[in-house]
């Protein structure tokens, strides 16, 4: 199971294809919702509303309070009908866009309100990193080792750069730089020679 914290609450999307919220003071479920399948990504929070995917493909988005007893309600689902494949990793959000990469070699833009695929950047290798928004980027990467940076609004590929190896772990970005590790060991930094600081 994988979780996030919501207002003295715990959001679990679990093995067993439900979502738990679960209140962090006793540890009690408070509630939960059907999904589609277990999910081994953490579930990501915006507002009231919470996105990840599954591995039966689908991405959801559940609108979740901890106001008296409402139930936890999907407010929309996403699938890809052409490349349905396993989400393993979380998804970035933001007021603007949400994004995630799946097992289907494609990271994946939606309207954060409706659902509806706003862009589709196919790739030659799944994506089991979370991706990250950076003011009007992300950073993706892939399992085969290639790195993207996109126009967040677009999906349009702005920069991207072969290091071999694979990538699981997310990136990081600090300073206008990208800091990512591969499986083969190497640490990457990227970014303009004009962010460096004279010590």
């Amino acid at each position: 199971m994988h979780a996030d914290h919501f207002r003295g609450h715990v959001v679990l999307a679990g093995c067993d294809s439900r979502l738990h919220v679960i209140n962090a003071a006793d540890g009690k479920e408070t509630n939960n919702v059907d999904i589609d399948g277990p999910t081994g990504s953490t579930p990501s929070m915006h507002g009231e509303r919470v996105y990840f995917g599954t591995e039966g493909g689908t991405f959801y988005a559940i609108d979740i309070s901890t106001a008296g007893d409402k139930k936890p309600t999907v407010a929309w689902t996403y699938k890809d009908k052409q490349r349905n494949q396993p989400i393993r990793a979380a998804a970035a959000v933001s007021d603007r866009i949400v994004v995630y990469g799946a097992q289907s070699k494609a990271i994946y833009g939606l309207i954060p309100a409706s659902g509806k695929e706003k862009w589709k950047v196919t790739t030659r290798s799944r994506v089991e990193s979370s991706p990250v928004i950076a003011a009007n980027r992300v950073v993706a990467a892939t399992a085969a080792g290639k790195i993207y940076l996109l126009d967040a609004a677009t999906g349009d590929v702005k920069w991207e750069y072969e290091a071999g190896g694979g990538f699981n772990a997310s990136p990081a970005v600090v300073d206008g730089r990208i800091i990512l590790g591969n499986t083969d060991g190497t640490l990457y930094c990227f970014g303009s020679k004009s962010n460096t600081k004279n010590n």
